[in-house]
């Protein structure tokens, strides 16, 4: 290994390299050893089971031979060759020839490592026996150390080595095995009948009393397949060890091969139907039954431990991710979730509560306890992730099976959140738990802070400590270990490392000609084609990686990025990003399901979004963490100069663009920190080649382009490398990122053909039609890529029709082109439906919103449906003194509808309770409804009855200012409908000298346009200009402005304009109203 190449492995693991240093060191020393260092009269037999592992015998036979302990005279070998079809058998004779006394081969029929194993004991003949796998190796004391263990103690029953992971690839050593604990206090010993904490899995690394196995009849059993074979073996072995001991020890090393390919047992045990079904009945369920039976209905908690441990790896592969059983017919599906639940009565509540191995925390625990035993009483956690500090907001999240009851007490008072979500998470495709997030308002005084759920005293997780309750002071102080240090005024802007002309470069030439005063920098591969481009613009530009880009990264107040890879939003890999800002540009529209990749994201403080459907399946769905806090609707940075471009451009090509994404299952992962991948030399084998280059040589395809039409293939960034691959015929023009602008590609285009790719959204932007060819739906929506089906249905929603079949893309493309390239119905009106902005203002729209990042909240508005969701659960729950506090705050803030409910509660409440004075004293049953003795037109305005309400007041005007109030407030809502409003804004001067009520009505009339930028203008004036709480209750300019706010995503300042009005005014229908919208947002 290079020097260069030593120092980066340095620096990315110092433990890792100096243990592998000392691994390697230590067995060159052991080589050049006298073989006799140590006397003993210990002799081990190693029985191993061979079968296509001809490439690693030699590194085998390489560590027994040469054993300080002395192979001649301490070891045995027996090699039974499973009708292996390699050259094992060659190689094991080559080392026979040398060793004749040592080794002995065994050849049988395929059969399976069980019984290869099994025969091999038959053959033995020493105390002590290991089964060492062929494809893994030694340290060459291994059984030195393992004979000084026994001769110190002659009551060992088992003895388990240290098992330490060898990466063949890197041919790197790694201590890094989730059972390494076991090793960390030296050689210890426990009884075999209780191993306490430890656990033994691996047969491999243990040795055996042979005597026990005998005179028991132990086997290992032929239909535990494809793991858990030697855990099922080493059960029965422990039991009938009876009083003998078992020793862990942690300087005989085995090294585990982790093999380049993949190919061993283990990384291929869950494409194995067995995997699901033969390791529960013939393993888990053998072993808890077999204990169960003979030990009068007791299961030993360090049995029940092993089990647990080895279920844990199902339960983190199976979560959120169905796909690999769909190997399992529907009856298989069926038959494993009852076995696992199978397997879960015979593990306790205090076991899983108490274990603490393979990253299972409280999540899975809570997940495991309800899902497989119905269980969810015990003592919670809520967890403080993040402190919004100008907003002085808490985001607290908990795990729960079903929905609790969550009491947020600020000095005994129960605070409601201003954002929630639930995030409901499976396994195996049926519900496993569900992460309940919501951010908090922290009260401007208060002295205690603690949380109750389900009447329970939670513990409280702030910054690695727990606590029962904190007071204000240690809140705050444990609080200010969440937010970054040294933190400069600077923004930090990148799209790819190795790519520009994306939304952060579009954004950073917005904010440097509107906002010079912001400091900002924009970060860049020198490798880049871009680069020199940028520079010519007079970019600030950092290259990526560089020592300037990290000290400045370091220091900056927020990181801009249109992609969310580890390497930008934690570069230095130690999560210490996380405390910085971070505003997620996105690289396209959102149309599928990308929850799992998405909530990997732990420090999303802002995330833009395009269309009101995308902004909805991230804030309303129950996939993502997102709350309506952090997504805003503004339009991608991109749009705005696409937007302007297509105003100027012009152009008589027809173009048909040819740009399908890519696949992530055929292409290697990226290289640590960098959008780069080594190359699949069998790419061109793939279904996604074959089927892609099959239709960019079709003939008919040549046809099509003979009539006078350019056709261009622009493959996926990722695919680029592979573009001459595909020999595209001479009438295919290419196109790649370096050579031309991708907004210029789509502008010269008239038609996209695609298969799943986001770009089809910005096509749509152009108003321009789409073919999707998905001839591999099933595959892709597999969960092999990077995400799954989201809401965005293709054929349903989609910008063009979707094809699976070569000869169907041939005809869509032909009939679009016959027809001129005009796009018809539905597709015309999706498109034109699409997107609330097409107005050149998507960068200002986010800027803005990136700057409210920094401004305060002091509104203190309670989402109403958000106490109404609590008060149920409190009810659902029987928690009466919740529910009736939240009942009682539903009368005091409430429409007649949330009223209703809270009616209902309380009388509930008073049932249980056995107190009727409940429902009495806390609702008014002398209001039934609100009875309004207003006018014929008001009353239509409230019933919402708009063009009847209209009709009246355009025969009441009489050229006072209340009248044209009244009829403007009509016309908004009826203005689509073609109704012709005879007043124009020019005349309005002459209807009134009140300014106030002028800039009022400037505004109810670009409302009813759906101007709405120059009516938040108009009222803002309106609102500086007259502040009298008259004219506000009134005219009530301020709901006006909340609804506008509203409309546009910008919810913050919705709630702080409806908490202004209600300053002045209560109990007011429209606010309701405005209040019950928000509420559904």
């Amino acid at each position: 290994m290079s020097i260069d190449k030593k120092w980066k492995k340095f620096k990315r693991n110092p433990k890792i390299f100096f243990s592998d240093m000392y691994q390697k060191r230590k067995n060159n020393i052991l080589k050049y050893t006298p073989k006799r260092r140590y006397k003993t009269e210990q002799v081990f037999t190693v029985i191993s089971a061979v079968y296509g592992v001809e490439k690693y015998l030699n590194d085998y036979f390489k560590s027994l031979v040469n054993q300080t302990i002395g192979f001649k005279s301490h070891i045995h070998l027996i090699l039974v060759d499973d009708d292996s079809p390699d050259n094992s058998a060659k190689i094991i004779h080559e080392w026979v020839e040398k060793y004749p006394d040592n080794i002995t081969y065994i050849h049988k029929e395929n059969g399976g490592q069980a019984s290869a194993r099994n025969l091999g004991m038959d053959f033995a003949k020493t105390k002590w026996v290991s089964f060492i796998d062929p494809d893994d190796f030694i340290c060459l004391d291994y059984f030195e150390e393992i004979a000084k263990t026994i001769d110190n103690n002659p009551n060992l029953g088992i003895i388990n080595c240290n098992l330490v992971f060898f990466y063949e690839k890197s041919r790197q050593y790694s201590d890094t095995h989730a059972l390494k604990y076991k090793f960390q206090n030296g050689v210890i010993y426990t009884s075999g009948s209780n191993l306490e904490k430890n656990i033994i899995m691996s047969a491999s690394s243990s040795v055996f009393d042979l005597k026990i196995i005998i005179n028991n009849g132990l086997l290992f059993h032929k239909k535990v397949k494809p793991t858990f074979e030697d855990a099922r073996f080493i059960s029965e072995y422990l039991f009938y060890m009876q009083s003998l001991q078992a020793a862990f020890i942690p300087n005989a090393k085995y090294y585990y091969r982790k093999r380049a390919d993949e190919s061993s047992t283990i990384d291929k045990s869950w494409q194995d139907t067995r995997k699901y079904l033969d390791i529960f009945e013939y393993g888990y369920i053998f072993i808890l039954e077999f204990y169960h039976n003979k030990m009068q209905g007791k299961v030993p908690e360090f049995i029940q431990r092993q089990v647990l441990y080895d279920l844990s790896w199902y339960c983190k592969y199976l979560l959120n991710n169905p796909s690999p059983l769909e190997i399992l017919d529907e009856e298989q599906k069926k038959k494993f979730h009852q076995n696992v639940k199978k397997t879960f009565r015979y593990i306790n509540r205090k076991v899983i509560l108490e274990f603490e191995l393979a990253g299972i925390w409280l999540f899975f625990k809570i997940g495991m306890l309800g899902a497989f035993k119905n269980d969810d009483s015990f003592k919670q956690t809520a967890y403080i992730e993040r402190f919004d500090q100008a907003k002085q907001e808490i985001l607290i999240s908990y795990n729960s099976f079903e929905d609790s009851v969550i009491s947020v007490m600020f000095d005994g008072e129960d605070t409601i959140p201003r954002y929630i979500k639930q995030k409901r998470h499976t396994f195996a495709a049926e519900y496993f738990v569900t992460t309940n997030k919501m951010w908090i308002k922290l009260p401007d005084h208060f002295n205690n802070f603690q949380i109750i759920i389900n009447g329970i005293l939670s513990r409280i997780s702030l910054s690695g400590q727990v606590f029962n309750k904190l007071t204000r002071e240690s809140l705050f102080t444990h609080l200010k270990k969440l937010l970054p240090e040294n933190q400069d005024e600077h923004w930090i802007l990148m799209d790819r490392d190795i790519q520009a002309d994306d939304n952060a470069e579009h954004l950073y030439r917005y904010i440097n000609k509107k906002h010079p005063e912001q400091k900002i920098y924009y970060v860049l591969s020198k490798d880049s084609h871009d680069w020199n481009r940028l520079k010519a613009d007079n970019f600030k530009l950092l290259d990526f990686n560089s020592a300037q880009h990290k000290f400045l990264l370091k220091r900056a107040s927020k990181i801009i990025s249109s992609h969310a890879e580890k390497h930008i939003h934690n570069f230095f890999s130690d999560n210490s990003m996380i405390k910085q800002q971070f505003v997620f540009l996105q690289h396209g529209v959102i149309s599928q399901d990308l929850s799992t990749w998405l909530n990997g994201k732990p420090n999303i403080d802002l995330m833009i979004t395009s269309t009101k459907a995308e902004k909805d399946s991230i804030t309303f769905n129950q996939q993502y963490y997102l709350t309506a806090k952090e997504v805003v609707l503004t339009g991608l940075a991109r749009h705005d100069s696409l937007f302007f471009k297509h105003k100027k451009f012009s152009s008589n090509d027809k173009i048909i663009l040819i740009m399908p994404t890519w696949r992530n299952y055929i292409l290697p992962a990226t290289k640590l920190g960098q959008f780069k991948r080594d190359i699949n030399s069998n790419f061109m084998l793939t279904q996604y080649a074959i089927y892609w280059q099959s239709f960019l040589k079709n003939s008919r395809l040549k046809e099509i382009s003979n009539k006078n039409i350019k056709i261009i293939f622009a493959p996926h960034k990722n695919i680029e490398p592979y573009l001459d691959n595909f020999e595209l015929p001479a009438y295919i023009e290419t196109w790649k990122s370096q050579e031309e602008s991708i907004q210029n590609l789509f502008l010269k285009s008239s038609l996209l053909v695609t298969d799943y790719s986001s770009v089809a959204f910005d096509m749509a932007f152009l108003e321009k039609q789409v073919i999707y060819y998905q001839f591999d739906e099933d595959e892709f929506y597999s969960g092999k890529h990077t995400y799954t089906k989201g809401y965005f249905d293709f054929r349903k929603d989609g910008f063009g029709p979707v094809v699976t079949k070569e000869n169907e893309l041939i005809e869509a493309i032909d009939k679009i082109v016959r027809n001129g390239f005009i796009i018809e119905q539905p597709y015309i009106s999706r498109i034109k439906n699409l997107y609330p902005f097409r107005d050149g203002k998507c960068c200002e729209r986010i800027f803005q919103a990136i700057k409210n990042l920094d401004k305060p909240s002091t509104n203190k508005f309670v989402d109403l449906e958000i106490l109404k969701r609590f008060m149920l659960m409190s009810s659902y729950h029987r928690d009466w003194n919740s529910a009736i506090e939240r009942s009682k705050r539903i009368l005091l803030l409430g429409d007649n509808k949330h009223k209703n409910i809270a009616y209902q509660i309380l009388a509930e409440a008073s049932y249980h309770q056995y107190q009727p004075s409940i429902f009495f004293d806390n609702a008014d049953i002398n209001f039934e409804q609100i009875k309004d003795n207003k006018t014929k037109a008001l009353i239509l305005m409230a019933c919402e009855k708009w063009e009847e309400a209209y009709s009246y007041w355009d025969i009441a005007i009489n050229k006072q200012e209340i009248d044209y109030y009244y009829q403007l407030m009509c016309y908004q809502h009826i203005y689509h409908q073609g109704h012709k409003l005879a007043i124009n804004i020019s005349d309005l001067e002459k209807l009134t000298e009140n300014k106030s009520v002028l800039y009022l009505f400037k505004a109810l009339i670009y409302n009813s346009q759906q101007n709405l930028e120059d009516a938040i203008k108009q009222l803002n004036l309106c609102l500086t200009y007259n502040t009298s709480s008259l004219f506000l209750k009134r005219y009530q300019p301020q709901l006006l402005l909340a609804d506008i706010y509203r409309r546009i995503g910008e919810l913050a300042k919705c709630h702080s304009q409806l908490i202004d009005f209600e300053k002045h005014t209560r109990n007011n229908t429209q606010c309701r109203i405005q209040i019950a919208k928000l509420a559904l947002k």
